[in-house]
């Protein structure tokens, strides 16, 4: 009788407390611990080792390196704002440069999307040049994943062909695959 009374107990305890964190209109998206305050500040990822980034639209351009850094300006409980982000590639089978990094934002239920942003890729050994990414509008480029550390993991299919591309050899659409681990924060949690 006794255990069923602690029982009761806490079963009225955390029904509490769950009725007291949905009334609280104020949780934030992204914490560095579990039931911190909104985290505002800079945000850094690199490529996970022994894995590539890899962008597929028509040609193929492997990069070994690759890390992305930005200020988390925006954190409220429908997403994330990343701006003044810089993207950086490395040991690329093509010459890849990032000409306009623009914003990353995250969403409340982990969905990454950038936008603002202008990538160039030049096929070295035919001298062709593609630009790819989201100058108007946005795409999703993946999903993020809280944790110690946290994870992005780009997979898009939509990466968007931007003018001045070749339209021959450059499709109309592309994809970028890459998998990316936060290095600051050491801890950045979805709540």
């Amino acid at each position: 009788m006794k255990h069923l009374k602690i029982l009761g107990l806490l079963v009225m305890t955390a029904a509490s407390l769950m009725a007291f964190a949905g009334s609280s209109s104020a949780a934030p998206v992204l914490t560095t611990s579990a039931g911190g305050t909104d985290y505002t500040g800079e945000i850094q990822a690199t490529l996970e080792k022994g894995t590539s980034s890899t962008f597929k639209a028509g040609i193929e351009d492997t990069c070994t390196e690759s890390t992305t850094n930005g200020t988390a300006n925006t954190n409220n409980t429908t997403h994330i704002v990343w701006t003044t982000v810089t993207f950086i590639f490395g040991g690329c089978s093509q010459h890849t440069l990032v000409i306009t990094s623009g914003s990353v934002t995250i969403d409340d239920s982990g969905q990454v999307f950038f936008s603002s942003t202008r990538i160039r890729i030049i096929i070295t050994s035919l001298g062709i040049t593609c630009y790819y990414g989201a100058e108007t509008g946005s795409v999703k480029i993946g999903t993020f994943t809280g944790g110690t550390p946290a994870k992005l993991d780009v997979n898009t299919t939509t990466l968007q062909r931007e003018s001045g591309s070749n339209t021959f050899f450059c499709a109309s659409a592309g994809t970028w695959t890459g998998s990316y681990v936060v290095t600051t924060p050491s801890t950045l949690l979805l709540t």
